[in-house]
């Protein structure tokens, strides 16, 4: 089963500490977090002195636990929606379950998912038979990241001042496997 600190850690590694840069759609962000998160959250201080600790908390609530990340076998999968969810948003269930139909061949290995965005145990069984069929996690995540590369570049055409993040996206956002 994968890992939250795992995942938590490489997220946060690409996240950092404090930001306001005044591109920044989310406006000021502590580990990721927006100002406007945490308030929603109740938390009240300067978004700037935002203990680590409550971070991790509302990480592993909104972005682990409600995706149920820790029934995946597979830490890599994990992490990439994970780390996708943390940075776009619940629209990655949706993604998930999309490219897990597109890679059914015709419903020959598994029935099509409905495509909901919630993952529960029909989602989470069908994501650990991808990790055992032979070159099946790949593609996986190739379309996952995918997805990503598309949304980010979309981001970047309808909102022109979003392209200033393309580059650090695509560097530590988006993780094509071999």
């Amino acid at each position: 089963m994968a890992d939250f600190d795992i995942a938590f850690d490489l997220t946060n590694n690409a996240e950092g500490g404090y930001s306001n840069h005044r591109f920044d759609l989310g406006g000021k962000t502590k580990y990721g977090f927006t100002e406007k998160f945490a308030r929603k959250k109740g938390y009240k201080g300067d978004i700037i002195d935002l203990p680590f600790e409550i971070v991790k908390d509302w990480a592993r609530d909104e972005f682990w636990d409600r995706f149920k990340l820790g029934l995946i076998d597979s830490q890599i999968l994990a992490n990439e929606i994970y780390d996708s969810a943390f940075n776009i948003g619940p629209r990655v269930a949706k993604w998930l379950q999309q490219n897990l139909n597109a890679l059914n061949k015709n419903e020959s290995l598994w029935n099509d998912l409905k495509e909901d965005g919630k993952i529960g145990m029909i989602t989470l069984g069908i994501v650990n038979v991808v990790t055992k069929l032979p070159n099946m996690e790949s593609r996986l995540l190739k379309l996952m990241n995918s997805d990503q590369t598309q949304h980010y570049k979309s981001l970047a055409r309808r909102k022109k001042n979003q392209e200033y993040f393309m580059h650090g996206w695509l560097d530590n956002r988006v993780k094509m496997p071999n």
